[in-house]
């Protein structure tokens, strides 16, 4: 019995099969990345915004003081595995009525929390602490207690939380960020198994 032609595709039939299957290629595709994630990355730009958004920052200190911290600029120190920010300081004394103003150069490194899956900063260190007033015989002593205020202020703040879905996702693939990486655009947070 002879063979009888295949009759050729519509155009549009043709179409709707190219369509289904470059959909169920990148389904796929976003399949197999889902399930083998091995890092999360931030650029620079990313932490620049994220740090924004926890300034101004405001404490009181010793309930006579008294702080404001504004206008953080971020470095990263990929050499050192740290970051580094700027930022300017007002304190006030809310007892004797002074005021005082700095820019403030620290650097600090990063860590994750598990226990509220945040980005924090940790071990901050003032490097600079630059009084704007005239000189004084307390200058030197308003630079260490600003300097320590400071430190105390960041230490542990949080940048980042990662969001419900983020945490439930890495929950059902098993895992969960190890070790912090600064590069030199920007952070890169190892993901590994869950510790048993």
């Amino acid at each position: 019995m002879p063979l009888r032609p295949v009759p050729p595709l519509s155009r549009r039939v043709a179409l709707q099969r190219a369509l289904l299957l470059a959909g169920a290629a990148a389904l796929g595709l976003a399949g197999c990345q889902a399930l083998a994630p091995d890092r999360l990355r931030f650029s620079e730009a990313d932490l620049d915004a994220m740090l924004a958004k926890q300034f101004p920052l405001e404490r009181r200190v010793l309930e006579v003081i008294d702080l404001r911290l504004t206008d953080p600029r971020l470095a990263l120190q990929p050499e050192r595995n740290r970051i580094a920010t700027t930022f300017d300081l007002a304190a006030d004394d809310r007892l004797f009525g002074g005021r005082a103003a700095a820019r403030v150069s620290l650097d600090c490194a990063l860590r994750y929390e598990p226990a509220d899956h945040s980005l924090r900063l940790r071990d901050v260190r003032v490097k600079d602490l630059g009084l704007s007033s005239e000189s004084s015989p307390l200058r030197g002593q308003a630079q260490r207690i600003g300097a320590l205020a400071a430190e105390r202020l960041l230490e542990n703040l949080a940048i980042w939380r990662m969001k419900a879905d983020q945490v439930e996702r890495m929950g059902r693939l098993g895992v969960e960020p190890k070790a912090i990486t600064v590069r030199a655009d920007g952070i890169e947070i190892a993901l590994g198994p869950v510790a048993r």
